[in-house]
């Protein structure tokens, strides 16, 4: 998702994109498959910079509350395109892992494993 300022600076080229009114001074715009890949392709990469232990959760149930099924940025095609170039770029070990799991990323039960996998390690 991209954020811009109010409606009205919303760039003329995403105008016809899926936009969705936050409020009067937030429109937030739907990212698309061939986005989601880039930005797959750019966090998957960072990602592989680290070091120490790392854990990314991949929510199969929606990105934000705006991604969950008959919500306005709804689009499974999109997300899966994200965890795919994820899941292509990021050279898992035991010390970086993706994770998917099949909850909304505001779902209680998504919080609740972060929290058991950050315990876990301490």
């Amino acid at each position: 998702m991209v954020n811009f300022a109010a409606p009205e600076t919303v760039p003329e080229k995403y105008r016809g994109r899926t936009l969705y009114e936050h409020n009067p001074q937030i429109t937030l715009m739907r990212t698309t498959p061939e986005e989601n890949t880039k930005m797959g392709q750019w966090i998957g990469e960072r990602l592989n910079q680290m070091t120490g232990p790392v854990r990314f959760f991949l929510p199969e149930g929606g990105v934000s509350l705006l991604d969950a099924p008959e919500m306005a940025f709804y689009d499974p095609e999109a997300d899966e395109a994200l965890f795919r170039a994820l899941e292509d770029t990021v050279n898992q070990t035991q010390e970086r892992q993706l994770i998917r799991v099949p909850n909304n990323i505001n779902d209680p039960e998504f919080a609740d494993l972060i929290i058991k996998t950050f315990r876990d390690f301490f």
